[in-house]
This record gives structure tokens, C-alpha cells and sequence, in this order.
């Protein structure tokens, strides 16, 4: 294989399978050997790197990285010198050459995987250590993506994940699913992960990218390993896939080919995945079999409002209206209430929207939010107050690094001066 193609694998099956073989490591290892079994897990990924290129790429690649890890794993713990008896048969069980892919390692790995997400939302980890670490954990996410997807500095995100490797290794954090209440709440902080994951695919931080399939897609297997899983088989789980179906089904029609984003209005809805969208409809049918409804049932609702609407001007905004103000009832945010703003537009309603937006005003995060700058326009826009539309876009622009956020503002102030 040439070198350029063998490094496009590599980065593929970085993002598909390091999070795998941290599991299969950290079960080995400890939890307390986090960051040992990831740098093991990245020296594999490095030796394909630099021998792929040259010895061309073994029949079962992923295979593979793991027999290499392993293998470095063998040699991390002979160099710390375990001597007990559990490591002694551990050591001499990986000596065994990686079984091809057989019925039983997908359970494996299914399980291993699940106890290592439940052991980076381990309680003693704050809320936003929890998420920053098992981002980095479980998909490979680099800091710059997390601090996007967390919208924070990445100077935070670094002490995060330092904060949350030390507090598993003094907790003797053991892999596990856990059990009860507390499955439950850790349940949340894995799916809200994923939903970050997820976001992160379709609204790409990444300068080179405006969407990222193969991250969206990433989130949809690990929503879906967690669906399939008798012990976390939980409403939330079933909406978070009817919300990634839904969005998935527009992710074609949501850019160019050179990298322009097309919002929902400019969309070819005939392009819209229609297996997707059915897809959305059975998961958002199975949340419903559970109690309580949570926000991610709310935001699939909608979703599904604008997934089933023959056109833009056709799209049931009352209902959406309503699905809005019943989230805010559960989990109210200055996001939220922006989005609500684009409703009440939508539906003629500016006084509200003049209400909320004059609300939004005092949120200091909002100055700093690009969207919030857009909405604004649309706002001004919608009044025919073309100079004020303009100075927000203005704003939005300075807002936003991304080509293609950029490209976006610069056509809409295009299109305002014309009406000079």
C-alpha cells in the first residue's frame, strides 16, 4: 500500500480502535495505569506508521495494533517487575497470538468498553473532568477538539484530564459497570460524552472540515453499544440515537463540496437519508417506552419535526415551539432560548424574540458566540434593519476562526449591501 494511503488507515482505525485497545489495556493494567496503557496504545499506532508503508499492512490490521500493544504491555509490566501470581498469569496470557475476530470478542470488547466509559464518569471526577476525560479516552478526541466541543481553553482542558487521571489512580478506580442510582447518573454524564462526540462531527471545530462522518458515526456505534447493553438499555439512550438519525439523515446535504455550509433553508431535502430518518423514528418510538422523558427525547422530537416537514415554510413551528418550552422547563440555557428566538422568527412572532434576545444580552457567553451574532442578524434582517443586520454579522465574524463559518458571514453581508 503507498505510504499516503496506509497513513490514511492508520488514522482511520486510530479513530475506530485506539478506544477499544485502551479498554482491553486499562483491564489489564489497572485503571490506575491509564495514561500507560494510551501511550501503548499510541507507540502501536506509531510502529504502523513508520512500517506499513514499507512491509505493506498485515490482513487484519486492527488485529494487529492490538497483538503490538499487547506485546508492549508485556514489556511495560516486566520492566515494573510484578511478581504476584494474577500477573504472572497475565503476562503469560499475553504471550497467546491475538485470536482472529470470533463470536465471543465482540462481547469482550463490548463490555470492556462500557466499564472503561463508566470508569472515566467515575464519581470522583467532577462533571467536566469526567467529560474532557473520557473524550479523550474513548474517541481519541486532541485537546483542541475538546476544548471546542466544551467551549473552554485548552490550557483548562490539559489540568482537566491531569485532575481526572490522578484522582482514578488515588481512588484505585476499578472497570466496571455499576449498579443502581449510580448507574443512572453516570449513565448521563456517558451519553452527554457522546452527544458531545457527535456535535463535534457535525459542526466540526477543525478548520479543514465542516462535517466529520466518520465522528458522527463514532458517536452513533458507542450510543448504540450502550442501547444493545441489557444493564444500560435506558430511554435516554434510545432518544440520543433517534437524535443522531435524525441529524445523521442531513449530514450529505449540509455542505458543499468545497467545504461551504448550507443551512437547513438552502437544504435538498430529497437527499435527506430516508432509511435514517426512518431509523430516528424507531429509536424515538422505543425512548418513548420509558419514563422519565428527558431532554434528549425533546431535542429528537424536534429533530424529527424538521426531518418530516416537505419544506421550510411547511415545518410545524408551534409544535417545535412548544418542544422548546417544555426543554427549558427541564434544562434551561442561554443556547436554548437562542434557538427559540430563530422559532419566533420563524413564526412572525418579533416581539417575543425582541424579549428574548434583549434577555440574552446580559449572558456574557453570548458575546463570545458567533450564532449569537447570526440570530441577531436574522433578527434585524427579518425588520428590513439592514445596517443593524449588518454590524452583527460584523460581530459574528469576528467571533469565528473557521473558514467556513467565515465564508457563510462574508456571503450573507454580500447579499446585505445590495440592499444599500
Amino acid at each position: 500500500m503507498h505510504g499516503s494511503n496506509s497513513h490514511t488507515l492508520v488514522d482511520h482505525l486510530f479513530r475506530y480502535e485506539a478506544g477499544k485497545m485502551v479498554a482491553v489495556l486499562v483491564r489489564m493494567l489497572g485503571v490506575g495505569h491509564l495514561e500507560e496503557a494510551e501511550d501503548l496504545v499510541h507507540e502501536a499506532f506509531y510502529q504502523a506508521l513508520h512500517t506499513w508503508p514499507y512491509n505493506g499492512v498485515p490482513v487484519e490490521p486492527a488485529a494487529w495494533l492490538m497483538q503490538v500493544a499487547k506485546r508492549r504491555a508485556v514489556d511495560w509490566i516486566r520492566k515494573k517487575q510484578v511478581r504476584d501470581a494474577h500477573q504472572s498469569r497475565l503476562i503469560k496470557s499475553l504471550h497467546t497470538q491475538v485470536p482472529p475476530p470470533g463470536p465471543s470478542l465482540p462481547d469482550e470488547l463490548h463490555d470492556q468498553q462500557l466499564q472503561l466509559f463508566f470508569a472515566t464518569c467515575h464519581p470522583s471526577l467532577t462533571g467536566e473532568d469526567q467529560i474532557a476525560l473520557t473524550l479523550k479516552i474513548a474517541s481519541g478526541f486532541g485537546i483542541h477538539e475538546i476544548a471546542s466541543a466544551l467551549l473552554t481553553q485548552e490550557e483548562t482542558i490539559r489540568k482537566r484530564i491531569y485532575r481526572a487521571r490522578k484522582a482514578l489512580q488515588e481512588n484505585q478506580v476499578v472497570m466496571a459497570i455499576p449498579t443502581g442510582k449510580e448507574l443512572t447518573s453516570r449513565l448521563q454524564v456517558v451519553l452527554k460524552v457522546f452527544y458531545l462526540l457527535f456535535n463535534e462531527g457535525y459542526q466540526a471545530s477543525h478548520p479543514d472540515w465542516v462535517i466529520r462522518q466518520e465522528l458522527c458515526a463514532e458517536a452513533m456505534r458507542l450510543t448504540h453499544l450502550v442501547w444493545e447493553h441489557p444493564r444500560t438499555r435506558r430511554g435516554e439512550s434510545a432518544a440520543l440515537m433517534a437524535l443522531m438519525s435524525y441529524h445523521a439523515s442531513r449530514l450529505s446535504s449540509r455542505s458543499t463540496e468545497d467545504q461551504v455550509l448550507i443551512l437547513l433553508a438552502d437544504q435538498d431535502r430529497k437527499s435527506w437519508s430516508q432509511t435514517l430518518i426512518r431509523q430516528g423514528h424507531y429509536f424515538l418510538h422505543q425512548a418513548m417506552n420509558f419514563k422519565p422523558i428527558s431532554v434528549y427525547h425533546l431535542e429528537a422530537a424536534i429533530s424529527g419535526q424538521h426531518c418530516i416537514a416537505p419544506s421550510l415554510a411547511e415545518t410545524d413551528w408551534s409544535r417545535i415551539l412548544h418542544l422548546y418550552e417544555v426543554m427549558e422547563e427541564v434544562q434551561p440555557s442561554p443556547v436554548l432560548r437562542l434557538n427559540k428566538v430563530v422559532v419566533l422568527l420563524q413564526m412572525d412572532r418579533h416581539q417575543e424574540a425582541h424579549r428574548m434576545l434583549t434577555l440574552l444580552e446580559v449572558e456574557p457567553a453570548m458575546h463570545q458566540h458567533h450564532y449569537y451574532y447570526a440570530v441577531k442578524a436574522e433578527y434585524h434582517q427579518s425588520l428590513s434593519e439592514y445596517e443593524s443586520a449588518r454590524m452583527a454579522l460584523e460581530q459574528a465574524l469576528l467571533c469565528t476562526s473557521h473558514p467556513s463559518s467565515t465564508r457563510l458571514y462574508i456571503e450573507k453581508l454580500k447579499r446585505l449591501n445590495s440592499f444599500r
